[in-house]
């Protein structure tokens, strides 16, 4: 599964379990910060290496700490929706 796939199915999934404004935050976050530099990789070939490089690659950029923290919340979220309902392990990688 692609990164990007699965961050579909976890906006899909969000969608109705969050404010809207909330899901217009994380949809945002994903176009904007996350699909971009993941966007065809596997979601299991996602190294903490790529993951290092996309944050240099993100703190080069102006945003306020407390975005920041916010955009890693939702990586984060992503690799945990993977586990937890399409069996993405510290293996699989």
């Amino acid at each position: 599964m692609t990164f990007e796939s699965a961050a579909r199915k976890y906006l899909d999934d969000m969608q109705h379990q969050v404010r809207v404004s909330t899901f217009e935050i994380k949809k945002s976050i994903f176009r904007n910060y996350l699909t971009p530099y993941f966007k065809n990789k596997s979601i299991a070939k996602i190294t903490p290496k790529d993951i290092r490089s996309w944050q240099k690659n993100i703190l080069s950029k102006n945003i306020a700490d407390t975005y920041l923290r916010r955009i890693n919340t939702e990586l984060s979220a992503i690799f945990n929706y993977a586990t937890r309902y399409y069996g993405l392990t510290e293996k699989s990688a």
